[in-house]
């Protein structure tokens, strides 16, 4: 990614943070949305013998989005996902993650520690690619995380998806990606 859309990126997201969102009242519970920011490591293991798929070992931009509702000030339910961009055989792709998910924070009020998953579904895309070769499949992320400050979230996760290439449904291959992540939830 190139350094001026990193820097935009960051930019941005210092920028919508510091503006306070009068529509809400500072509590978990009712409307949540958020936007987040941090590295990724993945690693792709191909199932076919024939050919070999490879991600070059490095921590890469990751980004994170959740829309969801706070039942209570300790549960949280979400539509939410993570992703980033990778190289895969020296081709730029980009990996995602995303579907239904829940928070259990472990106190009322922030600063709290709070345990985070969801389940739903994968796709790893090589950029410039038409979207129906995009491999996907079903995947799941866990986390644990802290609320340093009302709002401010530093997550650290783990996903998993197999995927499948939707040109030859024998070609299989598991995604495994962590995730570290500074996110920011309006609520």
């Amino acid at each position: 990614m190139k350094k001026a859309t990193l820097l935009f990126i960051i930019t941005t997201f210092f920028s919508v943070t510091s503006v306070s969102a009068h529509a809400f009242d500072g509590k978990r519970k009712g409307f949540q949305i958020g936007l987040g920011i941090g590295a990724h490591s993945s690693e792709l293991i191909y199932k076919n013998n024939f050919t070999q798929s490879e991600i070059e070992p490095e921590q890469n931009l990751a980004v994170a989005f959740l829309i969801g509702y706070g039942f209570s000030n300790r549960v949280v339910g979400y539509l939410g996902g993570k992703g980033g961009s990778i190289l895969v055989n020296e081709h730029e792709a980009s990996l995602a993650i995303g579907g239904i998910g829940a928070s259990l924070y472990l106190t009322e009020l922030s600063p709290s520690l709070y345990l985070t998953g969801l389940v739903g579904n994968a796709t790893l895309a090589l950029d410039g690619e038409e979207d129906i070769d995009n491999d996907s499949g079903d995947g799941w992320l866990v986390g644990i995380g802290y609320e340093v400050s009302d709002r401010l979230h530093l997550e650290l996760s783990h996903a998993q998806a197999d995927l499948t290439d939707p040109n030859n449904s024998a070609d299989t291959s598991t995604l495994e990606s962590s995730f570290l992540t500074l996110q920011y939830i309006w609520y």
